[in-house]
């Protein structure tokens, strides 16, 4: 089995951080393969360099079951993303595993995301991703013309790999240089949506996603990333639009998403909701 870099994107997380490390650092110490953990402090005020050194310090003698943690400090805050990506430019192993400060791992649930990537057509891997009400990722629907997120459905059973909308980069097992090669689009940050975007590049490109239902995460934590809710629901309509215009590749529905959007934008003109021709502006100019 191959030892992993195991990077997490943090901002101002120490609660989180305290809360779900220990049970990670137990899982990667039972592997015994040198695996590591990269905490990137995106520009946090929180002192999590000096915290993690006092909470987690090095072994005082090399032992092999031990899993290295490290911080690097960024200056000033890019998100999570752009520091997912420093992190992995950093990582001393050819697999990384990007994970939310969130996320709270479950028992044994490395090994099978490994295994799936030993599959070279597997371009991302992903645990199934449970949130605090037992379901899963949220998912996308095409409704209307246009791209609508939904909640994601209760937690699932046990199976084998298999073919997944998207991974979610709040826990994705790839390889560190494709990951690299491939990196996020920066129009998408500030908001979510750069992790579905990077899938289905892969995925059109004739790579595989998939989910790994033997590997289980919990995710605590909304996606927000500390935003406000209406910051928060005006990215996610503009990045819901800007994948539709990266990816909506046939005819058919390009047609039926330009007359929605006309819709829309004279729906919101007649009733004055200058927030949403804003949100769309700014994605035009994207």
């Amino acid at each position: 089995m191959n030892p992993v870099s195991v990077v997490i994107p943090a901002f101002e997380a120490r609660a989180q951080l305290a809360a779900n490390l220990p049970a990670l650092l137990h899982e990667l110490e039972q592997r015994a393969l040198g695996d590591e953990v990269i905490v990137v402090d995106d520009g946090g005020l929180d002192g999590l360099e000096a915290w993690i050194s006092a909470t987690f310090p090095p072994p005082a003698t090399f032992d092999s079951a031990r899993a290295d943690v490290r911080v690097l400090r960024r200056k000033k805050n890019a998100g999570p993303e752009r520091a997912a990506l420093d992190g992995a430019r950093a990582a001393g192993h050819a697999h990384v595993l990007l994970l939310a400060p969130d996320v709270q791992v479950r028992a044994g649930f490395l090994a099978p995301l490994c295994a799936a990537l030993e599959d070279p057509i597997v371009a991302a891997a992903s645990p199934r991703i449970v949130g605090a009400d037992g379901r899963g990722l949220p998912r996308l629907v095409w409704r209307g013309g246009m791209l609508e997120i939904e909640p994601g459905e209760a937690d699932g059973t046990d199976g084998d790999p298999a073919d997944a909308a998207y991974a979610s980069s709040s826990a994705m097992l790839v390889r560190r240089d494709e990951l690299l090669a491939a990196g996020f689009d920066a129009r998408f940050t500030p908001g979510e949506l750069a992790d579905v975007d990077l899938s289905w590049t892969w995925k059109k490109s004739g790579r595989r996603v998939v989910t790994v239902p033997r590997s289980v995460v919990v995710r605590s934590a909304g996606p927000n990333g500390g935003l406000s809710p209406e910051l928060a629901g005006s990215l996610a309509i503009r990045n819901r639009l800007l994948l539709t215009w990266k990816h909506l590749d046939a005819p058919e529905r390009r047609r039926e998403h330009v007359e929605a959007l006309e819709a829309r934008a004279l729906d919101a003109l007649l009733a004055g909701r200058a927030d949403e021709l804003a949100v769309l502006a700014i994605a035009l100019d994207t």
